[in-house]
Order: C-alpha cells, then sequence, then structure tokens
C-alpha cells in the first residue's frame, strides 16, 4: 500500500514489508526490529533470497503506526504495509521466533473430541544442553512439534514455550522446571556460557518464575515465550 492508498473492506489482515535480503536476519538484527513492534518478525524464503515481514496484524491504524516506528530505524526508511485476503493461501517460511507451518493440513487440539484428544501425542523432546552439578541434573530441551515457537542463538533453534508447554516438556523427561536455588547454581558454574547455552531470552522456573542470566527471577504471568531448563534430583 504506497502514498495515500486505504484498505479495502474484504477480511484482510496487514504485514510491514522490511526488506529483502541475501541471508537471514541474525537475533541483533531482529532485536532492533522488536524495539518498536508488537507481533514477530517473519523471512519467507523466495530462491536465493528472505523477505522480511512483519506481523500479522488485524487493523489497519496499529499496522501503520508500527510501520512509522519501524522506518525511523536506520536502513528501514522504504518498509511499506501489505494487504492480503485471510482467505487468500500464503506460504510462510520460517520467523525469527518461530516454526513455519508444514503444508500438510493439522487438526487442532481444540477441535478433536475426547477420543482423539487422548489419542494425540507429542514429539518426545530431545536434550540441547546438559550438566550435572552436585547430583542434579540440568538440561535444555528441544522439541521438534510444529506448533512450537523458537528463535535463533549460537547458530540454533531454541524453542520459546509459555508456562504450562515448558512445564509438560519436562514431565515429559521426567523432571521438573528448575528453582530460583538451583539456577542460581547454573549461573556461579559459569557453564552456560561457556557451552554456549542460549541465554537471549530467560528460561521458566517452578511456579511461573522467570529466571533470567542476569540472576534475577521474577514472577511472570505465564504467556510469556521462554526458553525452558529440565532439572532431575
Amino acid at each position: 500500500m504506497w502514498g495515500k492508498a486505504r484498505p479495502t473492506k474484504h477480511s484482510t489482515h496487514f504485514w510491514i514489508q522490511c526488506g529483502v535480503f541475501r541471508q537471514p536476519l541474525s537475533v541483533s538484527q531482529a532485536q532492533k526490529l522488536y524495539q518498536g513492534i508488537s507481533t514477530d518478525v517473519w523471512l519467507k524464503k523466495e530462491r536465493k533470497h528472505y523477505r522480511c515481514l512483519i506481523g500479522p496484524y488485524e487493523d489497519y491504524q496499529t499496522a501503520q503506526r508500527e510501520w512509522r516506528d519501524v522506518r525511523k530505524q536506520k536502513g528501514y526508511d522504504k518498509v511499506f504495509i501489505r494487504q492480503v485476503i485471510k482467505s487468500a493461501t500464503q506460504n510462510q517460511a520460517p520467523k525469527v521466533a518461530k516454526k513455519s507451518r508444514q503444508s500438510t493440513k493439522r487438526t487442532p487440539v481444540n477441535q478433536l473430541n475426547d477420543h482423539q484428544q487422548k489419542a494425540h501425542t507429542y514429539p518426545t523432546p530431545s536434550t540441547r544442553r546438559f550438566t550435572q552439578i552436585n547430583g542434579i541434573e540440568y538440561r535444555v530441551p528441544y522439541t521438534m512439534d510444529n506448533n512450537d515457537q523458537f528463535y535463533m542463538e549460537h547458530e540454533l533453534p531454541w524453542n520459546r514455550l509459555d508456562y504450562q508447554a515448558a512445564l509438560k516438556t519436562c514431565q515429559q523427561l521426567g523432571m521438573k522446571l528448575s528453582t530460583a536455588e538451583q539456577w542460581q547454581t547454573l549461573l556461579s558454574k559459569k557453564i552456560m556460557y561457556k557451552d554456549k547455552w542460549p541465554v537471549h531470552l530467560p528460561y521458566w522456573g517452578a511456579n511461573r518464575q522467570g529466571l533470567f542470566s542476569n540472576g534475577k527471577v521474577r514472577e511472570l504471568t505465564g504467556t510469556s515465550l521462554l526458553n525452558v531448563l529440565c532439572v532431575k534430583e
């Protein structure tokens, strides 16, 4: 949408197109964009290039307001807003903070009947990072579920889950979320930085606590999408 063009009255949503690049945006580059937006940054693979998109937005006013903020950043002065008909077929590629959807259709869990829900299984989490301190195991799991969100750090994807999903992930491993005391013990050993554990985002801890790499611990609502740390005594 250029100049003074206004959106049509169709059932649509909006995207801010933030450029076309030869390489995917790094986490640090995406961080700058996240400072002025309320949605997510997507990278749509197109042959040898990556199209940068911010969204989706349900209303034009919000998209326009954040488009102005993005334009203020160096290198993004030519960004523009795209209007997309919701019924249109879209092939979305991975975003900086979320997995791409598979082309195969999946029935949403909330539409399954009771029998189907009991039969539904989730991939067993693998272990991306592991250490043992004073007899306590610490693991950073990773799941391949298509509905899980992720972000990139150390050139690897890491899950971003809400509190309930983090809790279930640890339970699948026969483990629990870390306590604040266990978190402080892990930090004191400097293992996370030495072995390149993800530290860009905080981790979920027991009782909806957010565990930050600077040592701070805060109680959160449970909806934030954070790293996951599982422990077993």
